[in-house]
This record gives C-alpha cells, structure tokens and sequence, in this order.
C-alpha cells in the first residue's frame, strides 16, 4: 500500500515560560491518501490464470487540537526543540473510491463516510529545529510520532498510527515581554 499526506495545515499559539520550556496550542487539518494496485488471479488444472486487476484509494481527513509540550535550546538563532504531544480528534471522514476489471467486466464503487472509525486520542514525541530568520520570521521543521494505534478494531489485521514530518515558516504576530524581578 502506498500512503502519502496530500496537505496539512495548523495554527500554533506558543507560549514560553521560563527556562526555555513551551507550551503551545495547535489545530491541523491533514488530509491522507492511499492507493492499492493489485492483478487478480485464479488457479485452475493449467496453472495461475489472469482474471483482471484492481484498484482501490483510500483517502483520509482527521481533524486534531494537539498540545506539544517542548523543551527548548537556543544556539544563537538555532531552536532545538524536544518533547511530547497529546492530540484528541475533533472531526474525521473518509472516502474509498474502488476499480476493477474482472474478466472484461468492470465493478466501481465511491463510499463516503463522516466519522472514520478511530480513537480519539493520540500520544507521543514531538521534536523540532527552529531557525529564526528574523526577531519576527522563522523557518520551523518538526517530527512527531503518534504512539498510538488510532485504528479501532482487531490491531492484528490493520495499525493506523499518525506520523508527522512537517517544514514550515513561522510568524511572530505578537510578543510580550515578562518583567524579571
């Protein structure tokens, strides 16, 4: 099966206390595709028989309010950041569009669902660089890998665990400054 994200989006609200540690807010859209490309067969008394092909896609939407909690060391205008994401999912849906041709007859089919069967919550490490351009623009990359299978069901015949690699430019709207004493 291949499987690619076809877009993400997110608003982030970060807010940094003390000793370089973050905590910030953050809403993705994400949007996921697969795809299966398979030649169907038979076995009859003369061996392996060609019937046709099929072709299934697959296609995603999860909507999360994640909560990344980052520890950070700053280099100069370098930002490493590392640490652990919870995310809970505020809407889903999904779509499965099939094709086949069997024996010179072709089946299709298009399901639409709006609530794909997951769990709602989602766990794991996040980390991050940050290279600030600007006291205003940054350019962000950041890894997370969700522990947890979101699949319901038998976790024997199918995982589904969320993995993000995210590149992005960053924009500082507003800062205020806390007055140390």
């Amino acid at each position: 099966m291949h499987t690619r994200n076809l877009l993400k989006l997110s608003f982030i609200l970060s807010i940094l206390f003390a000793f370089n540690f973050t905590v910030s807010g953050q809403h993705q859209f994400g949007i996921k595709a697969s795809g299966v490309l398979d030649d169907l067969y038979t076995l009859n008394e003369f061996g392996r028989v060609y019937l046709g092909y099929r072709k299934d896609n697959s296609y995603r939407h999860i909507s999360y309010l994640s909560l990344p909690v980052y520890y950070g060391f700053t280099i100069n205008r370098l930002v490493i950041n590392a640490g652990f994401q919870i995310s809970y999912s505020i809407s889903s849906s999904g779509r499965e569009k099939d094709y086949a041709i069997v024996e010179g007859i072709t089946y299709t089919s298009d399901n639409k669902v709006d609530n794909i069967n997951i769990r709602r919550f989602d766990y794991g490490p996040k980390a991050g660089i940050i290279y600030n351009l600007t006291d205003k623009l940054a350019v962000e990359g950041t890894y997370y890998y969700g522990l947890n299978n979101i699949q319901k069901g038998n976790p024997i015949l199918w995982k589904l665990k969320v993995q993000q690699a995210t590149l992005g430019i960053r924009y500082t709207l507003w800062t205020k400054e806390i007055a140390k004493k």
